[in-house]
């Protein structure tokens, strides 16, 4: 029996449904759980409308850089390790993707603040798979009903 599980975890369909899954899991405690607790609101992250990106902004200051002697981008890190944690701890870390944007002003010039964003990114599931596997059934359920019409007509 332990073999047959193991066999089934290692199957694209398995993994491919965990994920479908695990994104609806997520976009529950994000809009539910997440928005009720104190240190989801403490640590300044939002939600998009959808549900799979959790973001925040971060702000840095010329002081800072120059005190800490570090890159813009390696402060934003430093800072985000918070919120890096908090999503580690609920158990989302390895369907999490950080993305990070740098705002600009009005001339577009770069700014010290920055969108940091954490993308939902299941591991198998995409929309191109899902479609071509409505595809696969619906043609699956075709070819059997013409065979059974064949069957039933010509014997």
């Amino acid at each position: 029996m332990k073999n047959i599980k193991q066999w089934l975890k290692d199957r694209y369909m398995y993994i491919w449904f965990k994920d479908i899954i695990n994104f609806f899991r997520f976009i529950y405690q994000t809009k539910h759980i997440f928005k009720n607790d104190k240190d989801f609101t403490d640590l300044g992250f939002d939600v998009n409308s959808i549900g799979n990106i959790v973001y925040v902004q971060v702000n840095c200051t010329d002081e800072e850089l120059q005190a800490a002697n570090y890159s813009p981008i390696d402060m934003v890190l430093k800072k985000v390790e918070p919120h890096a944690d908090y999503l580690d701890k609920r158990g989302w870390s390895e369907y999490l993707i950080p993305q990070i944007t740098n705002f600009t002003d009005e001339n577009d010039n770069m700014t010290l603040s920055y969108l940091v964003l954490f993308v939902f990114w299941p591991f198998v599931f995409s929309f191109k798979k899902l479609l071509y596997f409505i595809f696969l059934v619906c043609g699956l359920t075709v070819i059997g009903f013409l065979v059974k019409w064949f069957i039933e007509i010509y014997m």
